[in-house]
């Protein structure tokens, strides 16, 4: 076991007692039937398979796929408010089956997976704590939830009270209970009637939870703005909440505001919801969830579920958040979902050689005449997988452009990850696929200078001068005679000879060691 300070403040400090040896369980599987835009299947219910492992997810789907009503059922699934849940109520709406259900099946732990079904209780009424333990280490956060922290809000510095309180930090622990715990019990101290006893208490709860708030947002502010600062230097945020009371005069509680101010290259920011672009907003309230994310978690890494939550970035803004993800919540499992086809081809470069990641795609497929369409999910293809299936069909040329794309992909993978000097771009998208090659090219001459001047430190080949040979062949004779307007010619040996050179590029372990 081990013990965890986080400190929020130099007057509260709470301590976390973990199991850092239990694993944490993963989603390993989800099927759902008969819940909104998916109907009843037959003969099994429609799945994300995500392996044994629990692997990260990389989904596309266009609008009107059924990508948001798979977050929604993983969201409804992992309820544990006090709101009651029915099933019936989130039904498809054209088809029904007696059977319907949602189900999650995890890669440890007992339970195995937890289920949701037309007829049966929620989960959270009668899955105990292990599934209350579940269902909080599930984040989930969309577009509609960043439009809580700014775009919302018409005038002054938005109020994220009820955002906070109620949702980003309700699982925050304490001592004894959880921050929303302590908030209902400050509701449930307003007096029906105006005793010095009953006022007396009402005082002291809304004091209570004033001094928490004060005490426990400054950790947040901290964590928050630690990762803003990887997704948008120069701006960082504060939270600051005004003193709750109680009203004897209008018989309530009053203060219930936590103001959100920002500050941009060293400037106060009034009303950022209007001053500051969409960028750094998506930026600072993604941070925020985040934040409270790590904070309540602390020491227990947990499922990370994001639906569509770049639509306010920029392509050059997202690959920043990638990074994020995969240095601050690489234990966690991250499920990626995105309506951007462009976005999600260049996630899938970017993820294809981390590890630990399955691409995926959904679309809307006609079914029975009269019926309405129906969701369906396949697994993504790497520009090296269309290739092969081109090249099957002889379609050589078709076979040839996503070779070309395959071997710039991985070019740019390996010039991002080992730090290769290359021309600059703003994105790293818009350097030739020449001068990607030239700096790896320029890499291996340095450590062919090393493995002379420091033999002893035996400096490793960065690549073999074999496989240097053959993508030279390749660019001379395959993805030279794309580059020219005429329609190219080519024998389906040669086709097939650059599909495994670029096979044999995508596995070569390039040494990570700086010359």
């Amino acid at each position: 076991m081990a013990t965890i300070p986080v400190s929020a403040s130099p007057v509260s400090t709470f301590t976390a007692t973990v199991d850092l040896t239990v694993e944490r369980p993963r989603i390993k599987k989800i099927s759902i039937s008969g819940f909104r835009a998916f109907p009843p299947y037959r003969p099994k219910s429609f799945e994300v398979d995500l392996g044994n492992d629990g692997k990260n997810l990389l989904l596309y789907g266009e609008n009107g796929s059924g990508k948001t009503s798979l977050f929604r059922a993983l969201r409804d699934l992992c309820d544990t408010s006090d709101k009651q849940r029915t099933y019936a109520k989130h039904q498809n709406v054209f088809m029904q089956a007696e059977d319907d259900a949602i189900m999650v099946e995890l890669t440890s732990g007992t339970p195995s997976e937890y289920r949701w079904e037309i007829g049966e209780p929620h989960p959270k009424e009668n899955g105990g704590e292990p599934f209350q333990t579940f269902a909080r280490s599930c984040v989930f956060l969309d577009y509609r939830d960043l439009l809580e922290i700014s775009f919302v809000h018409r005038t002054g510095n938005p109020n994220l009270f009820k955002l906070l309180v109620g949702a980003i930090l309700a699982d925050l622990p304490f001592p004894d209970r959880k921050l929303s715990e302590i908030y209902h019990k400050l509701l449930e101290s307003k007096p029906e009637r105006l005793t010095k006893r009953s006022v007396t208490w009402a005082v002291y709860h809304s004091e209570k939870f004033s001094e928490t708030l004060r005490n426990q947002l400054p950790e947040v502010i901290t964590e928050g703005n630690r990762l803003l600062a990887k997704l948008q230097k120069g701006t960082r945020f504060s939270l600051d909440p005004a003193a709750m009371s109680f009203s004897k005069e209008f018989r309530n509680f009053t203060g219930e505001n936590i103001a959100l101010s920002v500050t941009y290259n060293g400037t106060v920011v009034a009303e950022p919801q209007h001053f500051l672009n969409e960028a750094r907003l998506t930026a600072i309230a993604i941070s925020i969830y985040l934040a409270g994310a790590r904070i309540i978690r602390v020491g227990r890494p947990g499922i990370i579920i994001l639906d569509d939550v770049l639509i306010g970035l920029d392509l050059s803004n997202r690959i920043p958040l990638l990074n994020l993800l995969r240095e601050e919540f690489g234990d966690w499992q991250i499920l990626l979902l995105t309506h951007d086809h462009t976005w999600y081809e260049l996630a899938k470069e970017y993820t294809e050689y981390a590890g630990g990641w399955t691409c995926k795609e959904m679309y809307l497929v006609d079914s029975h005449e009269g019926e309405a369409p129906i969701p369906e999910i396949k697994d993504g293809l790497s520009p090296l997988d269309r290739a092969t299936a081109h090249l099957v069909a002889n379609d050589l040329t078709a076979a040839a452009v996503y070779l070309r794309a395959a071997f710039e992909a991985r070019l740019r993978n390996v010039c991002d990850e080992n730090g290769i000097e290359i021309p600059f771009k703003k994105q790293i998208k818009e350097v030739k696929a020449n001068d990607l090659w030239n700096g790896i090219l320029a890499r291996q001459a340095k450590r062919r200078e090393l493995q002379t001047n420091q033999p002893i430190k035996n400096h490793p080949d960065f690549i073999s001068s074999a496989l240097v040979q053959k993508v030279e062949m390749m660019r001379s004779t395959i993805l030279n005679r794309l580059s020219h307007t005429d329609s190219p010619n080519f024998a389906k040996s040669e086709v097939q000879t650059a599909r495994d050179i670029i096979e044999e590029l995508q596995s070569h372990p390039f040494p990570k060691r700086n010359p």
